[in-house]
């Protein structure tokens, strides 16, 4: 359907006019005017991201009274596939209350006032408690959107984006929960960066199901012109994506072999430091066999890491590294054979090594 064509099919030509400041923009009268539907469905994307925060609550009580993190994972990867498809309905419904907006003409200082004193109209709590007792999800996320409403300047050209905005973000969130999903097997994220992607998730769509309550109730309404945009506008600002997108783009990124030789130096180092003084001082055994089997798997890929930089040390490097399994497994064997002697000299052999490897400059990550 053409704009115009959108515009006509908008306009109810029995509204009366409106009294006060002039309104340029014709009444809306969606064809879902007098039906619940949009509503209830914002309303049940609410009770969902209120479902999925108390399983995800229970299931962190649940580990902390008995530690399984395979199981807590498997928990929070289900929690973020149902916040995938919560993403997904909000979506559509900002898509279905967008095409309705005829917001998108006229936009001086006089229209943005209009806009910010409609979008004030809105009562977030009395929203929240339409249905019911609100829970403390629905609590916290009509208090988000209240503050944003204060929030609201007429000269904020945010406000005639608002709808864009506010789909944008859920697009953003949407792509990454689904690159989170896509590579939990390959490149999974560690259970304290699921929880807090999860909890910023859930934050962001409770606010955006709070907004889209909001915006209905000025869109089924008889007037305040722009007043839907405006709280649109509002409801982005208060659900803001782009820390949920950064947390993501971080962890899920490949690091550079720099990054990964670092990494794997700063281990190398410390697992070979720790096994001298644990060695010269009597360390228990089952802790040294611990620190060796750590070393082994640390000095390969520091090796192997080294060698893929452009670095005039790296071969250097790589005969210090993997001189580590030479010296810890001389003074493993003399632990196994309980020879205080040989171990001696075997420890002086392994604080060699670390001081070796404390001399090399690893070149920075670019």
């Amino acid at each position: 359907m053409s704009s115009h064509a959108a515009e006509s099919a908008a306009v109810d030509p029995s509204a009366p006019a409106s009294s006060g400041l002039a309104v340029v923009d014709p009444v809306r009268v969606p064809t879902w005017r007098r039906g619940p539907g949009l509503a209830d469905d914002a309303r049940a994307a609410l009770a969902e991201v209120d479902r999925l925060t108390a399983e995800v609550r229970s299931a962190q009580d649940a580990h902390r009274r008995d530690p399984d993190e395979r199981w807590l994972r498997e928990r929070l990867e289900d929690a973020l596939v149902g916040a995938r498809t919560v993403t997904g309905e909000l979506l559509g419904q900002v898509e279905q209350l967008e095409q309705y907006a005829l917001s998108h003409r006229h936009w001086d200082l006089e229209t943005r006032l209009r806009a910010v004193v409609g979008a004030r109209e809105v009562d977030a709590m009395a929203l929240v408690r339409a249905a019911g007792e609100p829970s403390q999800v629905e609590v916290e996320a009509a208090a988000r959107m209240e503050r944003a409403l204060r929030a609201l300047r007429p000269d904020a050209d945010e406000i005639e984006h608002g709808f864009e905005d506010l789909r944008s973000g859920l697009r953003q969130l949407q792509r990454a929960l689904r690159d989170v999903l896509g590579h939990r097997v390959d490149r999974p994220l560690t259970l304290r960066h699921l929880q807090l992607l999860l909890d910023a998730s859930l934050r962001v769509l409770s606010t955006a199901a709070v907004g889209l309550l909001g915006v209905l109730a000025l869109a089924t309404g008889d007037g305040t012109a722009h007043g839907d945009a405006a709280v649109a506008a509002a409801t982005a600002a208060a659900a803001p994506v782009e820390g949920i997108v950064e947390l993501v783009r971080r962890r899920l990124r490949c690091a550079a072999p720099e990054q990964r030789l670092l990494a794997a130096h700063d281990d190398l180092t410390y697992l070979v430091g720790d096994f001298a003084h644990a060695a010269a001082h009597g360390g228990d055994p089952a802790r040294l066999e611990s620190l060796y089997a750590a070393a082994l798997l640390e000095s390969a890929h520091a090796a192997r890491w080294s060698q893929r930089v452009a670095w005039t040390a790296k071969h250097e490097y790589a005969v210090s590294a993997r001189q580590v399994p030479v010296a810890l497994g001389a003074a493993m064997r003399a632990v196994r054979a309980a020879d205080p002697a040989g171990l001696a000299d075997a420890t002086a052999a392994v604080r060699e090594v670390h001081a070796s490897l404390g001399r090399y400059r690893i070149p920075e990550p670019c």
